[in-house]
């Protein structure tokens, strides 16, 4: 597939892929749409951009998801982590390199440890 909305160049934003050279990173705009903004929103927040600019970033990030690729005791690992979790919980620490559950809650009573100054 081919995207003419999509730019690469290294020295422009560190590489990363952009809207038509605008110097607007395809990850800011996924991002937006992400939080919950609409494409009216964003078009109207950014005037330079254009609805086919996000149809085709929308379209870039589908076509880099189908080639990702996730160990399937990884993938089921971090279901049962998410359905553990209450509503309200801070989401558990996940690696999939080196992932257990004790050593994620380890992580986090570390982190709660270090926020009440306590040692």
């Amino acid at each position: 597939m081919k995207f003419t909305r999509i730019t690469v160049h290294p020295d422009v934003c560190a590489g990363k892929p952009c809207i038509r050279d605008l110097r607007f990173p395809v990850s800011r705009l996924l991002g937006l749409l992400a939080a919950r903004q609409t494409p009216e929103e964003i078009l109207q927040t950014y005037p330079y951009l254009e609805a086919a600019d996000i149809d085709e970033a929308l379209r870039y990030a589908a076509s880099l998801a189908e080639d990702e690729t996730i160990d399937a005791d990884v993938e089921r690992r971090m279901a049962d982590a998410y359905r553990r979790q209450p509503d309200n919980a801070e989401p558990e620490v996940i690696d999939a390199e080196a992932w257990t559950p004790k050593r994620a809650a380890s992580r986090r009573h570390r982190r709660r440890r270090s926020s009440t100054g306590s040692s």
